[in-house]
This record gives structure tokens, sequence and C-alpha cells, in this order.
């Protein structure tokens, strides 16, 4: 028998009620999740931006 079905034993933490589950899911919006894969994706965006950059500045100095 398990230690979550012994009467007086402590509660594993590791086998959490469904309804905490739920309740720690509900807490992340989706705007949470959109935020942290902006902020994972900047630098590389960033570096993208920069090299573009640089691109449209040689073609307008070398008159294209």
């Amino acid at each position: 028998m398990s230690r979550s079905m012994q009467y007086g034993a402590p509660a594993d933490p590791l086998q959490r009620s469904r309804a905490v589950n739920l309740a720690r899911a509900e807490q992340r919006t989706p705007l949470h999740a959109l935020q942290d894969g902006l902020v994972a994706i900047a630098p590389r965006l960033l570096f993208v931006f920069a090299i573009a950059g640089v691109l449209q500045m040689l073609m307008h100095w070398t008159g294209r």
C-alpha cells in the first residue's frame, strides 16, 4: 500500500491533487506564453534585423 493510501501518513508532495494541478495550469495565460516565446526568439530576431539594416545601407551607398 502506498503512503498516500495509509491513514495518518503525510501526503507525497510529488502526487498533487487534480485541483492543485488545474489551479496551476490556469495561472499561466496565453499572453505569458506569447511573451515567453518572444523573449526566446528576440536575440535571433534582432540579429536578422541588424543584418537586413546593414544590407539596406550598403545597397543605398552603392547606388542601386
